[in-house]
């Protein structure tokens, strides 16, 4: 297995300080393009620094090490900024995932 570490920062769009990771931390898993089906790790350890989420997770293959990853999760309020952007205020934390571009 493959440790990794990621990092989920507020970026404008959301406010990290919202994110609920309760739930997600019962069982922390870690798929390949959001697909439940393509389990490829699991989060070891997840932390709230400054105003971003840290994230170690260990990988079964050493292939998607390189990957963006990301994270679904359920929005439970937003608000809409003045340029008409979305702002997640509040959420649940689902899953992270390694994505892979579909050319590849």
């Amino acid at each position: 297995m493959k440790k990794l570490s990621m990092q989920i920062g507020s970026d404008g769009t959301v406010d990290c300080k919202g994110l609920n990771v309760d739930d997600y931390s019962k069982n922390p898993l870690v798929f390949l393009n959001h697909d439940y089906d393509k389990l490829i790790g699991r989060c070891k350890q997840l932390y709230f620094r400054g105003d971003s989420w840290d994230i170690e997770m260990q990988i079964v293959d050493e292939k998607y090490s390189e990957s963006e990853f990301g994270m679904g999760v359920h929005i439970k309020e937003f608000h809409y900024d003045d340029d008409g952007s979305k702002v997640i205020t509040s959420a649940d934390l689902i899953e992270t995932s390694a994505i892979l571009p579909s050319n590849k």
